[in-house]
């Protein structure tokens, strides 16, 4: 079996305008993205960052089918997140077990936030291909 380039980076053949960006600032745009929803607190930035991820897989014209299978991947972490975080052990009148308000909006946040940020680096960053990330990357004077 012979495995060629496009095999490898499925998603870095394409001519969308994301295709054609230039790599030093897809990753720019991706670790600001990054930073900015880390730090940022908000139902609303929640909802406009993984709704800014559905856009940016749109522009990029990925399939549909590749970005749900990483998805769920990553769900399938966050899902342990969701069977933990809920949950809160009462003892006031003994032991009891009932679900957390601050849990489960803190395994709500967590997932919106990973769903967003994987949804922006599969637009931006995995539209090029490597050797053209590794070498904006020297050119960033990141690597040595």
């Amino acid at each position: 079996m012979a495995f060629t380039q496009d095999s490898f980076e499925p998603l870095a053949q394409g001519d969308s305008l994301l295709h054609k960006l230039d790599p030093r600032a897809k990753m720019i745009a991706a670790a600001l993205f990054c930073l900015l929803l880390a730090m940022g607190p908000g139902w609303v930035m929640l909802g406009a960052a993984l709704g800014m991820g559905i856009a940016v897989v749109a522009i990029a014209r990925l399939p549909i089918r590749y970005i749900a299978g990483r998805l769920a991947v990553v769900n399938v972490f966050i899902a342990f997140l969701w069977i933990m975080l809920p949950w809160s052990l009462q003892t006031e009148e003994g032991w009891s077990l009932a679900i957390d308000p601050v849990g489960l909006r803190t395994a709500l946040a967590v997932t919106l936030k990973a769903n967003a940020i994987v949804l922006v680096m599969l637009g931006l960053v995995s539209t090029s291909p490597m050797v053209r990330l590794l070498h904006g990357l020297h050119h960033m004077r990141v690597s040595n």
